[in-house]
């Protein structure tokens, strides 16, 4: 903890010590800037610092990330190899505690300090908390996009219902009480997978209700069922991105998620469910990277569902003209951000008002870090960019447009996203394609990797570079002093990851059109599902031999399942999760 000087002005306050937070100070500090972080609770780490109070918002206990440390370190401090591919929520703030005492930021951050109110008042922002007044020149809002929970669905469709509703906020582990229970949950994303990966073995039955469909795949994959599992998300080298664009939806390679994730390559969406099928393309929407999930659903141990339409005491209405008893509704619809410290002109409606999605163009003195999402990636990769950028700005290394030419950027960012996200309207105003984003910021801040120097310099340096898996550490690579040590972190990404023979098969197999064949075969599939003219013939004895066979490979050769591992790291038990 600082020595308090309530008559000082620091250069920048951080409101929130979680990932984002803990980034912004960090290259605040490394920009020559004198910071300053409040933080609400007693220690770092966000909603990844896990408490069993329902009352606060955190991952729950059994929590673990879905992108690999390839995509979610930080570009100047790696992961410890023995928190695994996974890392389970209590070494995940474990490497946070070790990121702060490495670049000395404890003494930069305010415990059990609720920012209240912040103005501003003559150049100067005056923060107020619940028991002290500072003043800052900027303001840095890192306070994170789980907010206030969002209870539309219980205000709406759920009116009524006479058995229990929760907010997956609220939940912690299984609740003992509905042991034995049938149990609803609303809601495609990772966390209403994890609480279905927990609790389906303890109830009587689980119905996952998906209202605008959802796209799936697994975090570990097997192409061909001897191969040890790889990290699908490894698949997103620079060479990779290249012949198989992220924003182009992956050509040549998306039909490996419906593969890996589903055992077919007609399992369109990763899953092959006519229940969970959107018009979205691949890519250009959310994905849920608890795939394995999906299992259940093929043992018929969860039913899949569409939108709940309404209720009637305990009885739910599905869009599929069918209904259950429901004891319990979980709602898993997510949050909204809410920041009412701030001055009413100074909120925004969206993120895609604030330039570059992190700084206010009219009050460039305010910022927002860790307010957008990728596609597929992980918020904190973005928000380490965002803090790079931002503190560049703030230490005058970076200068800013007028505001007419920033508002202008902004408008034209907004049309591109538009575009691009395919989504519901909620996160079509938060999600980006994270590599392009990121590579756009790289060139901005001076930090987009010179390839050409590395091909001149070393072939080696150049092809680690290239076929890498994503990692921050690309984005230093042009410092010739760290450059190393960053190489040197990528090279150990690359074991299990796609090598070169799997990337020629990939530019292969986008030169023949698979994806698009496939795509074809997909529709054919779901126009067979649907069809109520050949519902005799689906129904039919043969047809549903011919498909619990069809599992019998899935399930001996492709499920993976991830169990947990007990590990040490620095004499402290942790869990981490492996395939």
């Amino acid at each position: 903890m600082p020595s308090l000087d309530y008559n000082k002005v620091y250069d920048v306050l951080i409101v929130g010590g979680g990932w984002s937070g803990l980034l912004m100070c960090k290259y605040a500090l490394e920009q020559g800037l004198d910071p300053i972080v409040l933080e609400k609770r007693s220690n770092i780490g966000g909603v990844w610092n896990f408490t069993s109070d329902p009352n606060i918002v955190t991952v729950q206990e059994s929590t673990c990330t879905t992108s690999s440390p390839s995509l979610t370190e930080m570009s100047d401090f790696p992961m410890p190899q023995e928190m695994g591919n996974f890392p389970h929520h209590t070494a995940v703030v474990h490497y946070l505690r070790m990121y702060a005492t490495h670049f000395k930021l404890w003494e930069r951050i305010v415990f059990n300090s609720n920012v209240e109110k912040m103005e501003k008042y003559e150049g100067k922002w005056e923060i107020s908390t619940d028991n002290a007044v500072y003043k800052a020149l900027n303001v840095s809002v890192c306070s994170g996009v789980i907010g206030e929970l969002n209870r539309e669905i219980e205000d709406k469709v759920l009116k009524g219902h006479t058995g229990k509703i929760i907010h997956g906020g609220e939940l912690k582990k299984f609740e003992e009480e509905f042991r034995d229970k049938t149990i609803v949950i609303i809601g495609g994303g990772e966390t209403a997978a994890d609480i279905i990966g927990e609790w389906y073995s303890k109830v009587k039955q689980l119905f996952w209700a998906v209202s605008r469909g959802q796209h799936f795949f697994r975090k570990f994959v097997r192409i061909l069922p001897h191969r040890h599992p790889q990290v699908l998300d490894k698949a997103s080298s620079r060479a990779m991105n290249i012949f198989a664009p992220f924003y182009k939806g992956k050509p040549g390679l998306s039909w490996v998620c419906n593969w890996v994730t589903n055992g077919s390559l007609l399992a369109y969406q990763g899953h092959g469910m006519k229940e969970f099928r959107n018009e979205f393309d691949f890519m250009h929407s959310a994905i849920n990277k608890n795939g394995h999930v999906l299992d259940l659903i093929d043992y018929e141990q969860v039913v899949p569902k569409k939108a709940v339409i309404g209720c009637r005491g305990k009885t739910l209405y599905f869009s599929d003209d069918t209904s259950c008893e429901a004891d319990l509704v979980i709602n898993c619809t997510g949050y909204k951000v809410r920041l009412p410290f701030l001055p009413d002109e100074y909120r925004f409606k969206t993120i895609r008002d604030m330039y570059k999605h992190c700084i206010h163009p009219e009050e460039s003195t305010l910022s927002f870090i860790g307010y957008i999402r990728p596609v597929v990636g992980s918020i904190s990769q973005l928000a380490e960019m965002q803090s790079r950028f931002v503190s560049m700005v703030l230490a005058g290394k970076i200068t800013l447009g007028s505001v007419v030419e920033l508002k202008e950027e902004i408008e034209f960012e907004k049309i591109k996203y538009i575009e691009f996200v395919q989504t519901d309207e909620d996160r079509k105003q938060s999600v980006v394609e994270g590599y392009s984003y990121l590579d756009d910021m790289a060139e901005i801040t001076g930090t987009y990797p010179n390839y050409w120097e590395l091909w001149n310099s070393s072939l080696r340096e150049w092809y680690v570079a290239m076929f890498a898996p994503y990692n921050g550490a690309m984005y230093r690579l042009n410092n010739k002093i760290e450059r190393a040590q960053c190489l040197q972190t990528m090279e150990r990404h690359m074991i299990g990851s796609f090598g070169v023979m799997q990337f020629a098969m990939i530019i292969f197999l986008r030169g023949i059109k698979l994806d698009m064949l496939l795509k074809v075969l997909g529709n054919v599939k779901y126009y067979f599902q649907v069809s109520t003219k050949l519902g005799s013939v689906k129904n039919s004895f043969i047809l549903r031999k011919i498909n619990s066979i069809w599992l019998i490979p899935k399930k001996l050769l492709f499920d993976h399942r991830t169990r947990p591992v007990n590990i040490k790291i620095e004499g402290e038990n942790y869990s981490v999760f492996e395939g």
